[in-house]
């Protein structure tokens, strides 16, 4: 594999790990906290017919830059492509010889039946706003899987994710990650002034590999482990249903 190749993997959409929606997640993203037993019926009626409805927009790309990783002896921060003096993110990567900075995205259609929804029923583009944010964090979660799987045959681990805008790395790192990534060309993400993404459904992370074989959790891959913002929204353990 050559240092800052840029590789892509594009997902089926009936692939087994990808084919079914974590309700509980979408509960989450959507800030539901829960109502009368009749409105929760009625709410959870309404997303599985949601879910079956819409599952089809959904596709699954991936692309990712691979590196060695190295240290600098005076003051203990990595060698990244990328300007950063985040200790967060140090801290994140701690102990690995390599990385891997990666965007997913699930597509544009979402994005376009939200906003019709947004025009004819606020309820079902809240809902889908939600179902997509599940549905990207499942397309990382597959994808680290994956590596953390090649790697444990080489008696290594993965560190979690960590994205621009997490602890004290700037969220204008993004158009650093779009730009190293090529994005654009590769997946579809582009950027804008205020550095969103489009579409809306998509992530860049980089997270660490290395030596031993403990293993990192599909939880401990996800952003919530070291994220220092107690008091987001969708922070797990932030809703419970």
């Amino acid at each position: 594999m050559t240092e800052n190749t840029v590789y892509v993997k594009r997902y089926a959409r009936n692939r087994e790990e990808l084919r079914k929606v974590q309700e509980h997640e979408v509960w989450r993203y959507a800030g539901c906290r829960g109502g009368t037993d009749e409105q929760e019926d009625s709410l959870k009626d309404l997303l599985k017919d949601l879910i079956r409805e819409c599952m089809p927009i959904f596709r699954y790309d991936v692309c990712y830059i691979r590196f060695p990783l190295e240290w600098k002896e005076t003051d203990g921060m990595p060698v990244l492509p990328f300007a950063s003096d985040s200790r967060a993110l140090a801290g994140c990567l701690q102990g690995s010889r390599e990385a891997v900075m990666m965007a997913a995205t699930v597509g544009i259609e979402a994005d376009r039946k939200i906003a019709r929804f947004e025009r004819t029923d606020q309820t079902k583009a809240l809902l889908l706003q939600a179902i997509g944010a599940e549905r990207v964090e499942a397309l990382c979660d597959l994808f680290c899987d994956e590596i953390r799987q090649q790697e444990s045959l080489r008696g290594n681990d993965i560190t979690a994710r960590f994205s621009p805008g997490y602890g004290d790395l700037p969220l204008e790192t993004q158009r650093e990650f779009v730009k190293l990534l090529d994005c654009s060309r590769q997946i579809g993400i582009s950027l804008n002034a205020s550095l969103l993404m489009s579409p809306t459904k998509s992530v860049t992370a980089i997270f660490g590999i290395r030596p031993g074989s403990a293993g990192c959790s599909k939880e401990a891959q996800k952003g919530c482990s070291v994220c220092t913002a107690r008091d987001c929204l969708y922070r797990k353990n932030s809703v419970v249903r």
